[in-house]
């Protein structure tokens, strides 16, 4: 449901929509809105983010695997400073080249900043993923550079906010989380 402030979403409206139509349409206007946008939505993904997490965990999976017919994922990091095991809902696809691979973007939202879960995985590669009801073991590594552009491409027509995150000022990694082959020796990530 559209309003004049953007999509209507749970109840309330996000102001999206007259937000990016306001400045100019060139790349640093649109990196600079996007940095903007990410900075206000970033205590709602928060939340929201917590609310999805205990609900896909609640029901094993079953629910919240999905959000807006975009497939979603956890990713459990152990946090480099604290060694804390932190669980984060993310948007994913398929590698197209590896369909057991997931592809991840460290956007942030669109900040300036990575997030802190890239910044874990850059620390400590191995993590654990639950894709719906299966639970596994991944190694993290940044996609190669010759692969970035056709990486892009199946994100942006997949989840269409993307589009906006290329512009930013930082480039923004893109990520492999690939299985990690059973009987291979693994500090396990607990909770």
């Amino acid at each position: 449901m559209a309003s004049e402030t953007g999509t209507s979403l749970f109840g309330f409206d996000l102001p999206y929509s007259r937000f990016m139509e306001t400045a100019r349409d060139d790349a640093s206007s649109v990196a600079e809105r996007t940095a903007q946008m990410g900075q206000f939505m970033a205590p709602f993904w928060r939340r929201f983010g917590a609310v999805h997490k205990a609900v896909y965990l609640a029901s094993g999976g079953q629910i919240g695997s999905s959000l807006f017919f975009i497939p979603m994922l956890l990713l459990s990091t152990r946090g480099r400073r604290s060694g804390l095991v932190r669980t984060m809902p993310l948007a994913y696809l398929p590698d197209p080249q590896d369909p057991e691979t997931c592809v991840v973007v460290a956007s942030n939202g669109g900040s300036r900043k990575p997030p802190s879960w890239w910044l874990n995985l850059s620390a400590e590669p191995a993590a654990t993923v639950q894709v719906a009801t299966k639970n596994y073991w991944v190694r993290a590594t940044e996609a190669p550079a010759e692969r970035r552009g056709e990486l892009w491409r199946s994100l942006r027509r997949a989840i269409p906010p993307y589009q906006l995150y290329e512009k930013i000022e930082r480039e923004i990694p893109i990520v492999l989380l690939q299985p990690i082959p059973a009987g291979e020796d693994l500090a396990r990530v607990r909770e």
